[in-house]
């Protein structure tokens, strides 16, 4: 799975939001989402929104390790003025 795969899997869900994919092999991705559908969430919570997406490609091993980077606009906000 290529990086420009799972930014547009994760996009669709979230088409008003700022996604970020990166990967230095195609096997290994970090992603950031920043999205206020991660209010009140869990970060278990926020972690499966995205997993579910790319469902077969997690368990097939077509994405060996995915990290996930995951705000709220609110939580993002506080990040980067600390």
């Amino acid at each position: 799975m290529l990086v420009e795969e799972i930014q547009m899997l994760i996009q669709a869900q979230f088409p008003k939001d700022e996604v970020s994919v990166k990967s230095d092999d195609n096997t290994h991705f970090e992603a950031l989402i920043i999205s206020d559908e991660f209010k009140n969430k869990k970060r278990i919570e926020r972690q499966r929104m995205i997993y579910s997406l790319l469902g077969d490609d997690i368990s097939s091993g077509r994405v060996h390790a995915l990290s996930l980077k995951t705000y709220t606009k609110e939580e993002w906000g506080e990040k980067c003025s600390s």
